[in-house]
């Protein structure tokens, strides 16, 4: 299911601070933004089938953190659903949720 992100801000059952720019949000449709206080473009918002499927792989993503914070060559990639990843790799240490795009053709 797609949701319109609008201009008019979403009612939140749940907020969390993920530190001093960065939050969590769960929505009245179970639905999971993580947003950049400073940067309003930036975001990513999971449906609760991508949160969980996150969430059953943070032991791999933690390792794969581990390893690139250690200069240990790594290149890992993980399919969220429809077109969502998470990623880390060892030329930027830290976890990327990231929405890809394809280009018609």
């Amino acid at each position: 299911m797609l949701r319109i992100l609008t201009q008019t801000p979403v009612k939140s059952k749940f907020t969390e601070s993920l530190g001093d720019t960065r939050f969590l949000s769960v929505d009245v449709e179970k639905d999971v933004t993580i947003a950049d206080r400073e940067n309003r473009g930036k975001r990513a918002l999971l449906t609760a089938q991508r949160w969980i499927c996150l969430l059953e792989r943070m032991d791999q993503i933690d390792l794969a953190v581990e390893r690139a914070t250690t200069l240990k060559p790594t290149q890992f990639k993980v399919h969220l659903g429809q077109d969502w990843y998470v990623s880390v790799s060892d030329t930027m240490p830290f976890v990327d949720i990231r929405r890809w795009y394809q280009k018609g053709g």
